[in-house]
This record gives structure tokens, sequence and C-alpha cells, in this order.
């Protein structure tokens, strides 16, 4: 069902017009002479090569919704503090309160430094609201930094960067049946995917030949999915739902690739029929799990929880793969799942930012060293459970090579999900609605006006 508009973006606006932005005081700006990068590198306990840098101004401040999902981590916290001194507050709000809590502050003259990127672009940096990340000049040549630098680009608004990222994964991926690929002499689409050949017609055909059919009845589905995340192969094209020419945006939903992405969805749902008719997560999950669908579309957590396919960790017959790629495509692109954060208007308290950046990233990059305190932690917990499934250390081991191996993929973010949720096309594609399949372009006309006056009340 297409999302109602909340009326909380244009109290934002109005607020925005209304203000008069202020700067940050002289308690939050400026690094001073006695900071900034010293030109040397310091080696963490982890193993990593970090930047030298002296603070002078060493709190940072940041606004986060009261979620627990975008809250700066303890490990990140300890790292900040071991490493250069810095210490981190933090102003915990309702989602309800976050615009209202971050222009007060804005107004007030003492904004933070950071808040957290919970939707809001680029109408917070259209507004003034949020500031360029082009000025801190983040140094992404630095190996555990260098995977998040296409995520970084992802976020330009009128040729400007405003997004920091500290996390940047793979949002889905396909689970697999090991045992059922295995059994029909069928390449799994993590191996067709070290090959290169996991690709949109494979993911088709794969679904086509591993549905069972008896009597009539169809008795192993090849494919399930909750449309939520199944909506997120729209992103596989490299596409975005909104283009900007300059400051301004432009729907980009009658696009070509968009078009065959919804034909192949429909194709599986309605032409072929080899998806599990039940698209709830829960149905989708149980259908995986007693092996009446030999894939699934997941969000990408569901690779480490333990009450997830037990059944199938049971007898080691669990696999997973990314989101298969646009053959047409020029990369592998897949949906990605972003944390990080906006930098308050006015801020200029760089080099405590810089280095909350690098400890932020920097403290779960440690955990890839299989040296690492923060390894041994991780696997630990791992093992606590999945060894009950006959799980070994080296299973761990080769689990975080799978998915580093992922997040080397070119990831595109729900950046516009505060105009469009992908799902709206999804539910309407395979019939889930209302019980009426539609062409993708009968979901174009019926879409577009809503979004269109969505887009403009934005960004007027």
């Amino acid at each position: 069902m297409l999302k109602k508009w909340i009326s909380l973006f244009s109290v934002f606006c109005m607020m925005i017009t209304m203000a008069s932005l202020a700067s940050c005081d002289d308690k939050n700006t400026g690094s001073g002479g006695a900071g900034g990068s010293t030109g040397k590198m310091i080696k963490t306990e982890g193993g990593l090569e970090i930047p030298e840098i002296k603070l002078e101004k060493k709190k940072v401040r940041i606004i986060s919704v009261d979620n627990g999902n975008h809250r700066a981590d303890g490990r990140v916290t300890a790292f900040f503090s071991k490493y250069y001194g810095g210490e981190i507050e933090q102003i915990i709000t309702a989602p309800t309160e976050y615009y209202t809590t971050l222009i007060s502050e804005v107004n007030a003259g003492d904004p933070p430094e950071l808040c957290e990127m919970n939707g809001g672009f680029p109408s917070l940096a259209q507004q003034g609201v949020v500031q360029s990340a082009d000025e801190l000049n983040i140094d992404f040549s630095l190996d555990f930094m260098s995977p998040l630098k296409s995520t970084y680009e992802q976020y330009v608004y009128n040729g400007k960067h405003y997004f920091l990222p500290w996390v940047s994964n793979p949002q889905n991926y396909v689970y697999f049946n090991t045992k059922i690929f295995e059994d029909n002499d069928y390449t799994t689409p993590y191996d067709l995917y070290k090959a290169d050949k996991w690709t949109w017609d494979q993911f088709i055909d794969a679904a086509r030949k591993l549905t069972v059919t008896k009597d009539g009845k169809i008795e192993r589905y090849g494919i399930a999915w909750e449309e939520w995340h199944a909506s997120r192969l729209f992103y596989t094209t490299g596409e975005q739902i909104v283009k900007f020419n300059g400051d301004k945006p432009v729907l980009n939903l009658d696009n070509p690739n968009y078009s065959r992405a919804a034909t192949m969805m429909g194709d599986i749902a309605v032409k072929y029929k080899v998806l599990f008719p039940n698209k709830d997560m829960a149905s989708v999950s149980d259908a995986f799990d007693s092996g009446k669908a030999a894939m699934i579309i997941g969000p990408n957590f569901l690779s480490g929880t333990d009450s997830f396919a037990t059944s199938i960790k049971q007898t080691k017959q669990f696999g997973w793969a990314p989101m298969p790629k646009d053959p047409k495509a020029d990369k592998h692109y897949v949906p990605g799942s972003d944390i990080g954060f906006f930098i308050a208007k006015g801020c200029k308290n760089y080099d405590a930012l810089n280095a909350f950046m690098i400890s932020s990233v920097g403290a779960f990059a440690e955990m890839k060293n299989k040296d690492s305190a923060a390894y041994k932690t991780e696997k630990e917990k791992f093992m606590k459970t999945w060894s009950e499934y006959g799980y070994t250390d080296e299973d761990y081991n080769y689990i975080q090579e799978v998915n580093e191996s992922f997040n080397k993929l070119v990831r595109v973010p729900d950046i516009y999900r505060d105009i469009l949720d992908l799902n709206d096309i999804g539910i309407r594609l395979t019939g889930s609605m209302d019980g009426t399949p539609r062409t993708y372009q009968q979901i174009i006309a019926e879409l577009v006006p809503f979004v269109q006056e969505k887009l403009d009340q934005m960004y007027k």
C-alpha cells in the first residue's frame, strides 16, 4: 500500500523557511593551531594503520533517533577515546522529534557536529540544515576506508557530497538450500557468483528448474520472497528512483532498466508461476526451512541469525549469495544498507570529525584481523550457537570471507525512500496488494501522480 505522506516534512520545511541558521559557537568550531594531522601513522592493537590526529576540540555531539540502529557503537567510543582522546555525546530523540530537535539545536547557535542519516536526503542539504562533507577530505586510500568510497559517491547533491558512511553492506541476499541444488546437479548461486555468472537469467533459470510439480500441484517452489526485500532487485540495475539535474529533482521511474527489472519479477510470479504464494516473512522462512522453496530473498542479517533456517543449518545445507547481476548493467550492483551521518550546518570541528569517522570504520575493521581481540570476541559469540549445528572455526572463517567478498560489490542505497518505497511497486507487480497483477506501465501510471506530488512538496 502506498504510504501516506506524513506532514512532518511539511512542518520541517516551514521551520527551515522561518529559521535563520546559525554557525557553531566557539566551543564547537575550529581545530585550532594546536590540532590537526601530524602526518604520521600509528598502529592499533588490532593491526590497523591509522593517521595520527591531534584534537583541540575533542567532543563530537550526535543527534540520533531512539531506535538503537544508528547510534555510535560502544567499540567506536572506545576506539575514538583510546587513539584520539575523543569523546562522544549523543542526543537521543524519538523518531517524530528528530527533525525538530535538529533544527532547534541549529537555531540555538549550538548544533551538534553530526546527525544520523535517517532519511532526509537530499532534503536536509537542500534546506541548508546540513553541510557538505567535502571539506573533511576523507582519506579513502586507507585500506579499511576504501570499501565505503562508492557509497560516499552516491549521496551527491548539486555536485557536493553530504553523507559520511561508517557501515555499508549489501541489504539483501539470496539464500539457498545447497542440497536441492546438488541433488539437481545445478551450480549454486554462490559458485555462479564466484564465476561471474550469477545474473538475472541464471536466477530465473534456477527458480524454474528447481520448481517441482506433481499431479498438477507444486510441491516445491523455486523461489520465495517477501516483497519489500524482493523489490530491491530494481537497484541491481544501478538506477535510483530520482535523478538530479543540478539541484532540480526529476523522477526516474520511467527508465527502461526499471521496466526490465519489473518484467523479470513479473515473469517469476505470474508467467512462470514459480514464486511461493505466501509472501509474509514468516511464511517465506518456513517454506525455505521445510524445503518447500529452493531459494528465498531476505535481509542480509539472516546469514548470521541463529534462529533462521535451523533445520537446514543442522544438516549444513545453508548457503547465500548476493542479489543477481543485471546482465545489461556495467557493474554488479546490489541494494545497499548504509549507516552514517550528516554534518550539521555551520560546524567546523573537522579534525574531530575525521578522527571520529576513522574510529567508526576502524573499530569494525579490526574485527577482520584474525589475531585481534575483536575478531576472537565475535567468533566466540557466533560459535556459542552455531557449533550446535556442527559449524567449526574453519566454517566461521569461511563465512567471514564470503560476506567480505560481497562488500566489494557496488551498493545502491535506498536514498530516496522518503519519496517512494519500492515495495509499492513490488506488491502491484505480483498482485499481492489486491489480487490483480499489473504491468509496470500500469503501475507507473498509477503511482507517478502521487509520487510527483510528494516530490514537489519536498523540493518546492
